[in-house]
């Protein structure tokens, strides 16, 4: 075999996160009634884009985020990212003639979401765009400790 170097993990990426997101995803998944599980979607372009959480009945794709806090600009950007793909995926099933998909953001802060504090009424423009394609956000209070 020849040898392999680890990758480094991109910034925000840390284990914890991943493990609350994790659990965050369980417990969406008993208050909807549905198994919630990561999924790859490759797009009809060859496109492959993964979700942290889909559901085929009813059809359902979540994004988790699991920071606590005030959000930095680059994690504002990966709810932005994240907001994308949904309704990339949303798309993508329309053309494709399936079934819409509920879409949601799960975050882990129970508060009001720190990425999008900082402009009038709480809400970012990219953020109220996607409240119109009906995109839920759903808070959770996650306390691992």
């Amino acid at each position: 075999m020849l040898p392999a170097e680890p990758l480094p993990l991109p910034p925000g990426h840390s284990k914890e996160q991943r493990v609350a997101e994790g659990v965050m995803l369980k417990l969406l998944s008993a208050r909807l009634g549905v198994k919630l599980q990561p999924r790859a979607i490759r797009l009809p372009s060859g496109v492959r884009l993964v979700v942290d959480g889909a559901c085929d009945d009813p059809p359902i794709l979540c994004e988790a985020w699991a920071h606590q806090g005030e959000a930095k600009s680059a994690q504002r950007d990966k709810v932005a990212k994240d907001i994308l793909k949904l309704l990339i995926l949303k798309e993508a099933a329309r053309e494709a003639g399936d079934p819409m998909p509920r879409l949601i953001l799960l975050f882990g802060n129970a508060g009001r979401p720190g990425y999008a504090a900082d402009a009038p009424g709480g809400r970012r423009p990219y953020a109220s765009s996607a409240s119109t394609s009906r995109l839920s956000s759903c808070r959770m209070r996650l306390d691992l400790r």
